[in-house]
């Protein structure tokens, strides 16, 4: 009998979500002590002390390691959460790769994968006492296929889960010119034509600028636009590298991102402009009074770009009034009720495997997470069907809603991509909008 039988059996699954946390992880792990010694093989026993490493940045670290160390205290385990810079390479390990942390959270899969590859990882799928299918049930099985290796093990599983990114909108601006949120592509394109036909300003905010990372956000914009334009299997051979991003269909995904953001913004078809502009100057999408006098609509970034907003609307966030920001999901793309949405993720992964790692694997697969990780970090948990019940900001509402019921999403380029091959694409992203050359030229040797 596995875990999750158990668990299910128990009343657990459907019911820990209704339950306080304490009581929830201690009736997880207790149970998982009970199956463990019922079942063949058996893990070894645990000392009690785990070590758990945070690759992740920022508020998102932050707000894992409470929840890692609340669910710890709640089954009585010690446990050191690190939060490192980057995870272990193969040849940092040796010949014989073994990780000095249990258990290991990151976005970045492909880290995952060499790691796993080099034998320094316990796939999930092996843990003693663990179905994946069944450890998956309630963050869904649409997240197997992007979790596993060549050979079909499951090595790693989602934590914490967001949209690649969204789009940001001023409501007072919206309320003073009388325009709503859209709801749908078509709804978009519409609003779109009317803030031009009504000379109200630009639709959206579309700086490409960053310093040495310039041309980063045009990243998101070519992933949306190939998944839109080309289909999830082009998109999938894009991310793996079986596919070049000089390829034709790659080409046209990028002409076609290229068009819609110089078209619709302050560069009024100028690409190079986006050049000019911070990414993340957000002024223009507060200028109500006409102080900036470019006031634009839409800025697509990533759900926890608030730390570059004015003061003011800070302020409104931190108070939970929200009176001048909100989101929606990215409709920019040609987006489709049916579109896999991309997003970035926190996975965990296991290094050794002992009683005590296999029920935090577990207390991590089934306990839902506080009210304040949504508020802290714009995420959610990656078991979605929880995060109704969370008093969750209307940042990671967008992303709970936009999420639930999905039958498939699909990676972003950062979660999936190396580093190398990121500063690659975001050179051959200056390239290609400063009119240098075009895309097929400019991303030739990105790969």
């Amino acid at each position: 009998m596995q875990i999750a039988n158990v668990l299910t059996k128990m009343g657990w699954l459907s019911m820990s979500r209704f339950l306080p946390r304490s009581v929830a992880a201690l009736a997880v792990i207790g149970a998982v002590s009970l199956t463990l010694s019922a079942c063949a093989p058996i893990a070894p026993d645990g000392d009690g002390a785990l070590i758990v490493d945070i690759a992740v940045d920022g508020a998102v670290a932050e707000a894992l390691t409470a929840e890692i160390q609340s669910l710890a205290s709640d089954a009585g385990f010690t446990v050191e959460v690190r939060a490192v810079d980057a995870l272990p390479t193969a040849a940092d390990l040796g010949d014989e790769p073994q990780l000095e942390a249990d258990i290991i959270l990151t976005s970045d899969v492909s880290s995952l994968m060499a790691l796993s590859d080099a034998g320094a990882l316990t796939p999930v799928s092996t843990l003693p006492g663990i179905v994946p299918e069944e450890l998956f049930a309630e963050v869904g099985a649409q997240w197997m296929p992007v979790s596993a290796n060549a050979e079909g093990d499951t090595i790693a599983f989602p934590v914490a889960v967001s949209l690649s990114s969204v789009t940001f909108v001023n409501p007072l601006a919206f309320a003073e010119h009388g325009y709503v949120i859209p709801n749908n592509t078509d709804e978009f394109d519409a609003l779109v034509a009317t803030i031009e036909k009504d000379n109200a300003g630009y639709p959206w905010c579309a700086g490409m600028e960053n310093g040495t990372n310039s041309g980063d956000p045009f990243i998101d914009w070519l992933a949306e636009f190939v998944l839109s334009t080309a289909g999830e299997d082009t998109y999938r051979s894009w991310l793996s590298g079986e596919l070049s991003s000089d390829s034709p269909d790659i080409a046209a995904a990028a002409n076609a991102a290229r068009d819609a953001l110089a078209t619709h913004s302050v560069a009024k078809g100028n690409s190079a402009a986006l050049l000019t502009d911070g990414f993340a100057n957000t002024v223009p999408m507060f200028d109500l009074d006409g102080t900036y006098g470019q006031q634009c609509f839409f800025l697509r970034q990533r759900p926890d770009f608030l730390s570059f907003v004015p003061d003011v609307v800070k302020a409104e966030v931190a108070a939970g009034t929200f009176r001048q920001i909100s989101a929606f999901p990215f409709f920019g793309a040609g987006n489709s009720a049916t579109k896999a949405p991309i997003v970035d993720a926190v996975f965990a992964g296991v290094g050794r495997v002992d009683k005590d790692v296999v029920a935090l694997v577990t207390a991590l697969g089934v306990t839902p997470f506080g009210d304040g990780f949504g508020d802290a970090t714009n995420w959610v948990s990656a078991r979605i069907s929880t995060n109704a019940d969370v008093r969750i900001n209307p940042f990671a509402a967008v992303n709970s809603a936009a999420l639930s019921g999905t039958d498939t999403i699909v990676l972003s380029p950062r979660s999936v991509m190396s580093a190398d091959r990121l500063s690659a694409l975001r050179a051959a992203a200056v390239l290609f909008l400063s009119g240098e050359a075009d895309w097929a030229a400019a991303a030739a040797s990105a790969d």
